[in-house]
Formats: C-alpha cells, structure tokens, sequence
C-alpha cells in the first residue's frame, strides 16, 4: 500500500523534509541547525513525530548521499527534496521497507549524533 497525503499535509511536511534532508549533507550539517531548529519548531509537529519523518521518509531517500564519495554538500532545491519523498512515500509498502532496512544503519548515524543536536537546538530537552 503506498502512502497519499492531502495536500495540506504536504505543505505542512515539505519544510520538515526539506529541513531534515540537510542532515544527509557531506558536510558539517550544524551550519544549518539555527535555521532548521526553527523550521520544526514553526511545523508544531512533536519532535517524535518528527523522528518517524526522519526514519520513515527523508532517511530512506537521502541516506544513501552519505555512502557517495564526493555525496551532496550545498543543499538540494527544496521541490527537488518534495518530489524525491513524495516519489519514495507512493512506492509500495513493501519497497518502502526495504529501502528504510537498507538505510537503517546511515540513519542510526544520523539520530545518534546529528538529530539530537538539532533536536535540542529546536525543543530542548523535551
């Protein structure tokens, strides 16, 4: 089954993709945490639900740029970001579950390090 979401819930996700997706950059990603912070913060999403986007619909797309040699640094246009999850989110279910198993361990990384400091930085410790 894949994933359809109004339109309104694209307008209020495609920001929160956009910010999360700077996590996967080949670069020092904490450059960005003011601006990004500040984004989920504005969504009013609940940063755990915030955490599932992460490693249910950016992770799974762009994790793979941390594997490349010479991966993405600048930043992806953000209809580039929309159009990539939202092209992830119609696959079937059961691709989506093996794409998110493939970037499971990059997506660890990420959580483990990135995530929670632009986590503090856009809730605290909450």
């Amino acid at each position: 089954m894949t994933i359809t979401l109004t339109q309104d819930e694209v307008r209020r996700r495609a920001p929160v993709w956009v910010a999360l997706s700077d996590l996967f950059l080949d670069t020092d990603v904490s450059l960005f945490n003011e601006r990004n912070a500040r984004i989920l913060r504005e969504s009013k999403f609940h940063p755990l639900e915030v955490e599932r986007i992460l490693r249910e619909e950016v992770g799974p797309v762009f994790y793979d740029n941390l594997l490349d040699i010479a991966g993405e640094w600048a930043g992806w246009p953000s209809e580039f970001v929309e159009k990539e999850v939202r092209d992830f989110l119609a696959k079937p279910s059961m691709a989506r579950a093996a794409q998110t198993l493939l970037s499971a361990a990059v997506v660890g990384s990420v959580l483990k390090n990135d995530w929670q400091n632009l986590k503090t930085r856009a809730w605290g410790n909450e």
